[in-house]
């Protein structure tokens, strides 16, 4: 509950969706009894984020920003290096 806010963190989750407005990518997911979501303007990221499968499992780093009273998690991403698919 706020407890990682501002704190480089590694995090796994469920691809629920992904938008794409310009370059900003938004990846929703969600681990365990959470929901977050993993944002990115890096052109770089746009495209190859966009391309991943709903339901594949994500590793991510980045840091995390809790916001509205703890109530969304969100990860910026810096490239797309902080992003990983797991393996099954």
């Amino acid at each position: 509950m706020g407890r990682y806010d501002g704190m480089f963190v590694e995090v796994e989750g469920r691809l629920d969706s992904s938008s794409r407005t310009g370059e900003m990518v938004r990846l929703n997911l969600s681990g365990g009894q959470q929901e977050f979501y993993a944002i990115s303007n890096s052109p770089e990221t746009a495209t190859s984020f966009t391309e991943l499968e709903q339901g594949s499992v994500l590793r991510l780093r980045g840091i995390c920003l809790v916001g509205s009273a703890y109530t969304q998690q969100k990860l910026p991403l810096r490239s797309s290096y902080d992003l990983r698919m797991k393996l099954k």
